[in-house]
């Protein structure tokens, strides 16, 4: 997707969380090829991204609560510190990302691959609702 479509679709989307339906219209990134792209502090809250590639993408300071991501492609992105409250990660191929300080609360990752990502401890037992002994 060319950056100019892109900038559009994200205006429309930004127009649409402020007015409601009235106003814009939800980003519907559904299989497209984002790798690389630079959407830090982007606001994605409640986008349709299913099946999106964000690999190598740098999506740092990002609001993506309540996001449809289930089965993306975030291999090796910048997700520092981005929120993902809500949003839907499940079958996502999230290997080699960054998750330093993201925030998963009641974030869906059933079979999220996060093999080889950087988080903390606390925050991966979180995010995997581990029971405390």
């Amino acid at each position: 997707m060319d950056a100019k479509k892109l900038n559009t679709i994200l205006e429309d989307h930004s127009a649409w969380i402020s007015g409601g339906d009235d106003e814009g219209r939800r980003a519907h990134l559904v299989g497209q090829d984002l790798s690389g792209v630079d959407l830090r502090g982007a606001d994605l809250r409640n986008a349709d991204m299913r099946g999106v590639s964000l690999a190598n993408a740098n999506l740092a300071g990002a609001d993506m609560r309540n996001a449809n991501l289930a089965n993306g492609v975030l291999l090796n992105a910048n997700l520092q510190s981005t929120l993902l409250c809500q949003a839907d990660l499940s079958d996502s191929d999230m290997r080699g990302a960054n998750l330093t300080d993201c925030d998963f609360s009641g974030a869906e990752i059933w079979r999220c691959n996060i093999k080889g990502c950087t988080i903390a401890p606390d925050a991966l037992h979180a995010m995997l609702a581990c029971k405390k002994p």
